[in-house]
């Protein structure tokens, strides 16, 4: 039985007098659920923004939302979804970890701070809203 999970994430970035970054994991739906473990680098000096296009990288992970077995994840996929802040971000690729995705580890996504050449014009709080479509193969039990 192959299957399609979309879920979304809402990353956070908050800026004061250094870009700091919080993602939380939203909406959960169907058998899987993604999750934000890490993100790095935590902190980003504003003064960065104006001079660069830092990366963002999210480590992804998978929560079983209902019980299956036998699971077998073929393809991990993020799409950077629409927003008003759409100007300070692009990317949204994932990357297959090497031993392949596990709900363990469903790949690394990277974003990309866009360049913000004045600093007055970085919001304190930058929402990315981001869905992610997990294709797997499995059982479900429930």
């Amino acid at each position: 039985m192959k299957k399609i999970i979309i879920d979304r994430i809402c990353m956070i970035l908050l800026v004061l007098t250094l870009l700091s970054i919080s993602v939380y994991s939203a909406e959960c739906s169907e058998d899987i659920a993604a999750e934000v473990l890490d993100y790095s680098p935590n902190v980003i000096p504003s003064g960065l923004l104006e001079e660069q296009n830092p990366l963002v990288n999210v480590l992804i992970a998978g929560l079983p939302t209902a019980p299956i077995t036998d699971t077998k994840i073929t393809s991990v996929t993020a799409q950077l979804l629409d927003s008003p802040q759409r100007k300070f971000y692009s990317g949204g690729a994932v990357i297959r970890p090497v031993d392949g995705w596990t709900l363990a580890n469903l790949g690394q996504m990277q974003i990309t701070l866009k360049k913000t050449p004045n600093e007055k014009e970085i919001p304190k709080k930058i929402e990315i809203p981001v869905k992610i479509t997990i294709s797997y193969q499995g059982s479900n039990l429930g």
